[in-house]
């Protein structure tokens, strides 16, 4: 198995299930042709399903030319486990204007390494 800490062992599209508290990392390097990372941004959002108000956004970091979410275990620890929809926005620097590249949906699973999750 490939060190998944490692920028150059990222998975390269959006990951369908992630554990609270783990450190989390993908990349997309498809992007960055149309889109370089020095005029543009590649923001995340994700919204809990069933219309509550839950909402985590993030970031991508440009590292070597690439868009890089890296996502630190202390961030994700705050999370709350459940059945998310996420869109993925470019977002232009000079005038914050966005579209959307792509969308789908996760699922955010608890911890079991944390004492107060119900593993049922």
């Amino acid at each position: 198995m490939a060190n998944l800490f490692d920028t150059e062992n990222a998975p390269t599209s959006e990951p369908t299930e992630v554990t609270v508290g783990s450190y989390i990392q993908w990349k997309r390097p498809d992007l960055a042709a149309d889109y370089p990372t020095a005029s543009y941004s590649l923001i995340y959002i994700l919204r809990v399903r069933g219309g509550g108000a839950t909402e985590i956004t993030f970031t991508a970091a440009e590292i070597a030319g690439e868009y890089v979410v890296q996502i630190p275990s202390a961030t994700s620890a705050g999370w709350t486990a459940g059945e998310y929809h996420w869109q993925a926005e470019i977002q232009r620097t000079s005038d914050s204007s966005r579209i959307l590249v792509s969308r789908g949906d996760i699922t955010i699973k608890p911890d079991l390494d944390d004492n107060n999750t119900d593993p049922r």
